[in-house]
């Protein structure tokens, strides 16, 4: 089934009254000052012989720099790794400017084709310096980077995959624990807890000390000192709720946290911050990622095979 609709008609154009322009009609163009780009600036000895590069993308165009000696700006803004762009948008190569312009004009389109439909489950989280930008079903918007967010990038570039929470913080940190078994990437995966929470000698002073506030208790009621008695009923609760969280079933010693354990609650922790300030800039990018994602002591993102999304990522 086809119709048409107003579809703005874009093309990069040199800023001023006679600027050259070229139109944005393929997926791809180079901006450099050999001739082959697609866009040659050929008068600018700042511009690198290949520039920068604009690529199509569901939302927009995204303009990366490829390493040119001078750097690229958008809107007196120098990008570190990618930017997308918006309508009038103004692109600095050396000492030339560019202007991302639009017009409207009647584009037609086909609704069924399947490498449309595709392209409509792409999406892309780029991080730009202290930001990410994430553009999810048409739509962009920036979050500033935390921990959570890169948790979240390495996750949305392996889907299906599960990532043990030490490797990913392994990855993020830098940081991987000393001793335990070992991945095929060769991390350590599980490592040793930390021993019982209280030890022998511990516990034997624990229950020597309700022994003495029992005693305590006892007598204080018989000489009838309320005041006292009361002391000592509330520290016997509280010790004796310290020594049921240190002491389990049958008297075993309940165990420190792991390295593993402290790593499932600081991950989960950051994932699910990371995705509350995702969901107050973008709420369907948010909805997504919450249903998609799974956490535990392997982590993974699983989006719905029906309607797969495609993340691009950086960072």
């Amino acid at each position: 089934m086809g119709g048409y609709r107003p579809e703005p008609v874009e093309y990069l154009q040199v800023a001023g009254p006679e600027g050259a322009a070229v139109g944005l009609e393929g997926s791809r163009l180079t901006i450099g000052a050999d001739p082959s780009n697609d866009m040659a600036i050929t008068d600018d000895g700042f511009v690198s012989r290949i520039h920068a590069v604009l690529e199509r993308h569901p939302a927009g165009w995204l303009l990366r720099d490829v390493g040119s000696r001078n750097g690229t700006y958008v809107n007196a803004e120098r990008i570190t790794v990618e930017r997308v762009l918006r309508p009038g948008d103004e692109i600095r190569v050396g000492q030339t400017t560019l202007r991302l312009q639009t017009e409207a004009g009647p584009v037609r389109i086909t609704l069924g084709d399947d490498a449309e439909c595709a392209d409509l489950h792409s999406a892309s989280f780029v991080r730009e310096g202290d930001y990410w930008t994430i553009v999810f079903a048409g739509r962009t918007s920036r979050v500033r980077d935390s921990k959570g967010m890169r948790y979240l990038a390495l996750l949305l570039v392996a889907p299906d995959r599960e990532l043990h929470v030490l490797e990913l913080t392994s990855a993020v940190e830098g940081v991987a624990p000393d001793t335990g078994a070992r991945s095929d990437l060769g991390l350590t995966l599980e490592a040793s807890d930390a021993g019982a929470v209280l030890d022998a000698r511990a516990k034997a002073e624990y229950r020597q000390r309700l022994h003495d506030l029992a005693e305590g208790l006892d007598e204080a009621n018989r000489f009838n000192d309320p005041e006292r008695a009361a002391r000592a009923s509330a520290e016997i609760d509280a010790l004796t709720d310290q020594l049921t969280a240190a002491v389990g079933l049958g008297g075993r010693d309940r165990r420190a946290a792991s390295a593993t354990e402290r790593a499932r609650l600081n991950v989960t922790r950051a994932m699910r911050a990371a995705l509350r300030r995702i969901a107050e800039a973008d709420e369907r990018a948010g909805n997504h990622l919450d249903v998609c994602l799974r956490t535990g002591v392997f982590c993974s993102y699983r989006p719905d095979p029906a309607a797969p999304t495609l993340w691009r990522t950086s960072g």
